[in-house]
């Protein structure tokens, strides 16, 4: 049986953003032979580098929680807003941007998140002002 560290290592680079392999900086993974308890010689020993893409995720309508009702104190609205995708609580300005309409008063507004960076897609969530 192989083992990771024992017979060979596994490193990656660039893996953390979206990338494309025939990017500059496409991420890669590197697979290093280090032989079982050096029965290898380092001149035998091999290594395999390989590319790949990294897609962005979706931000769904089911990523954004539900915003309570909000109570208008005589200004426009703008209440926090919470977006999770695969279980990752998303950051605003790094991962979304939120826009709102109809949220100068009282009545049915709008936050339109849409997702930057590592993200995609656009989800129009209503709330209510009071």
């Amino acid at each position: 049986n192989l083992k990771a560290g024992t017979a060979y290592t596994v490193t990656y680079k660039n893996n953390t953003n979206v990338a494309g392999k025939n990017s500059t900086k496409a991420p890669t993974v590197t697979i290093k032979e280090t032989g079982l308890n050096g029965s290898v010689a380092a001149k035998d020993k091999n290594t395999a580098t390989y590319k790949f893409t990294i897609t962005s995720a979706t931000i769904k309508n089911d990523s954004v929680a539900k915003i309570a009702i909000q109570k208008y104190a005589g200004k426009a609205v703008t209440p926090q807003v919470t977006v999770k995708v695969n279980g990752r609580t998303l950051r605003k300005g790094t991962d979304y941007i939120v826009n709102f309409s109809g949220n100068a008063g009282p009545g049915t507004a709008i936050a339109e998140i849409k997702g930057i960076g590592n993200y995609t897609g656009t989800v129009g969530k209503a709330f209510t002002i009071r």
